[in-house]
């Protein structure tokens, strides 16, 4: 018997969309029974039965604990599987919250404020707690209370100098005490926008943070209205770059490409990228916390590619470049990149892209283009032909890397769990608006096109390729490539990876030959 365990919602097991659970043991005629569990002691066990087949197999009929869940309170529970003694969790049934439309009401006398939140509760659960995330200090934890078990339709927080005045998302949630609590977006289910206090109230406070030294008061009122107050020193950016990281996360997450281009974004972006030594380490630490996504981290550095500066010779911590090259890739690219390398600086590019400048730029392959039979198979062939070759790309510009990055694409479309073919449509434009290629574009950019009689869109390595350069160049079309490349990320994050370094390398490339020209 494996070790996973299933996710059930409750809602359909009480509907009868869920009826039966499947265990396979692997050993024939073993006394197997099924158990609920609260957390707190069984609720319900089934009657003990016997296992068969080469498989151990057994089907346990779920409608038998329908009336057991539907009168549960509490959120989460399991069921758990005995075999000859041995108990094992196999699944976990979930409620969900559906409370409809949450309303909002605030109100402050002097330092006390209350938020009051009204909403229908169908089910009575355990555990449900009441919070406000901030979206003027979106770094902070959000400000939580409790709601009784027994009581329904409200919750209210409150109290003197805890809720400042500004914009929330109120949110009502289960909180089993397991799991981090993770910040909703706008418009996601059981939330709603709140404001504490009047306008007045809220620029009162702002006046106030604009007559505090404390650098997170600068990174407030940038968060807020897109002012950066004052210049910061270099021991203030690096208090503020974890929390101004999280401001950045936080409005990309939002999925509103419009807000990436806001003067609030902007002026965070401005106070994360006034130090580079300071942003590396936000970076890395940031992800080794896994508090955000890979992708969240991806979409900053194709937003922000166009502000990266390369450093001069061997001026970063090396350990904490190193650890920026395994978790972005791109923002240590565009770091460390130039043509005239040496030191460490060549030394890690050389070790994690299996190139550096002084090899030549002819000296990073192009590949191959995508070709028909690669199209035109499905999923299952295209899956065997991956598994068959076996590549494992030791370097990000590899042709191993690229041919990878080719079958992930590829896949997502056999699968249909994107549309590449939308993409290549809205997208192809940008490579026709590039302009005159230089020698080295114009061969990477010909290596990919497809062969008479293919279908178009499997020139979609060229788009991407072009979009990229459209960003690293920061050209008129650069807003039209980043919307491009960041849709495309979701089905093709290596192949975004991959191009945005390969665009890096050689738009630096350009600028180094038109300053000698």
């Amino acid at each position: 018997m494996g070790p996973s365990r299933s996710i059930i919602p409750t809602d359909e097991l009480v509907a009868g969309a869920v009826t039966a659970l499947v265990v396979r043991t692997g050993v024939d005629g073993a006394r197997i029974a099924l158990r609920l569990d609260d957390g707190h002691g069984q609720i319900q066990q089934s009657e003990d039965a016997s296992t068969s087949g080469s498989d151990g197999r057994w089907i346990f009929d779920l409608a038998r604990f329908r009336d057991s869940v539907r009168a549960s309170d509490e959120p989460r529970l399991r069921l758990l599987v005995t075999v000859e003694g041995r108990t094992v969790p196999v699944a976990e049934i979930r409620a969900s919250l559906d409370l409809g439309p949450i309303v909002v009401h605030s109100r402050t006398h002097g330092e006390f404020s209350a938020v009051n939140l009204e909403f229908d509760d169908h089910r009575l659960l355990r555990n449900r707690v009441a919070r406000l995330w901030s979206l003027d200090r979106p770094w902070e934890e959000p400000i939580s209370e409790p709601i009784p078990d027994d009581h329904s339709g409200s919750a209210e927080l409150s109290g003197f100098h805890r809720i400042p005045a500004g914009r929330y998302l109120a949110e009502i949630a289960i909180d089993d005490g397991w799991l981090t609590p993770s910040r909703p977006r706008s418009g996601s289910p059981n939330t709603a926008p709140a404001r504490v206090g009047t306008a007045d109230d809220w620029n009162e406070r702002l006046r106030a943070l604009q007559d505090d030294n404390d650098p997170l008061a600068v990174l407030e009122v940038a968060t807020a209205t897109g002012f950066i107050r004052r210049r910061l020193e270099a021991y203030e950016l690096r208090k503020i770059a974890g929390a101004a990281l999280d401001a950045a996360y936080t409005v990309i997450d939002e999925q509103d490409v419009a807000a990436t281009t806001s003067r609030q974004f902007l002026a965070i972006c401005d106070l994360l990228f006034a130090d580079p030594a300071c942003l590396v380490q936000a970076v890395v630490d940031d992800m080794a916390s896994l508090k955000h996504s890979p992708t969240t981290l991806v979409t900053f550095c194709i937003e922000n590619l166009h502000r990266v500066r390369p450093l001069a010779d061997d001026t970063g911590d090396d350990e904490a470049l190193r650890s920026l090259w395994l978790v972005a890739p791109v923002l240590a690219a565009a770091m460390e990149l130039r043509v005239d390398l040496d030191g460490g600086q060549a030394a890690r590019c050389d070790e994690f892209l299996g190139w550096a400048p002084d090899e030549g730029f002819d000296a990073i392959p192009e590949g191959g283009p995508v070709d028909q039979v690669m199209v035109g198979i499905d999923a299952e062939q295209l899956e065997a032909i991956q598994r068959s070759i076996e590549l494992v790309p030791r370097h990000l510009l590899s042709l191993d890397a690229l041919v990878v990055a080719n079958f992930e694409w590829l896949l997502s479309e056999k699968r249909r769990t994107a549309n590449p073919d939308r993409w290549w449509s809205h997208a192809r434009g940008l490579v026709d608006r590039l302009g005159p290629p230089t020698k080295q574009l114009e061969r990477h950019l010909e290596s990919r096109r497809p062969p008479k009689g293919c279908a178009e869109w499997a020139a979609l390595p060229q788009a991407t390729l072009a979009a990229a350069v459209h960003v690293a160049r920061a050209s008129v079309d650069h807003v039209t490539a980043i919307r491009a490349l960041r849709e495309a990320a979701a089905f093709a994050p290596r192949l975004v990876t991959r191009d945005l370094i390969l665009a890096v390398a050689l738009v630096r490339s350009e600028s180094d030959e038109a300053s000698q020209a």
